[in-house]
């Protein structure tokens, strides 16, 4: 299925085990970015049904202006004092 920008599907969880796990899953694009969609199919205090979504990026972006653990110790290493 080709995905386009800014949209997604969701699809019944065959595999729920409990409560917690999500109702529906899916795929979706947002901004360019593939994320995973979970969804819950809740009530309101009033009683009105909803679904509630969450979204979480398929690949989780390195930042690269943070220094991994090896390059801040040798940073270390080389100040003369």
């Amino acid at each position: 299925m080709e995905q386009r920008d800014n949209a997604g599907a969701l699809f019944k969880n065959a595999n729920r085990a409990n409560e917690n796990h999500p109702n529906y899953k899916g795929e979706a694009v947002v901004s360019g970015v593939k994320m995973w969609v979970s969804g819950w199919v809740k009530v309101s205090r009033s009683g009105v049904k909803y679904m509630s979504l969450a979204f979480t990026p398929k690949e989780v972006p390195v930042d690269a202006s943070e220094p991994d653990g090896d390059s801040q110790r040798q940073d270390q290493e080389e100040m003369p004092f």
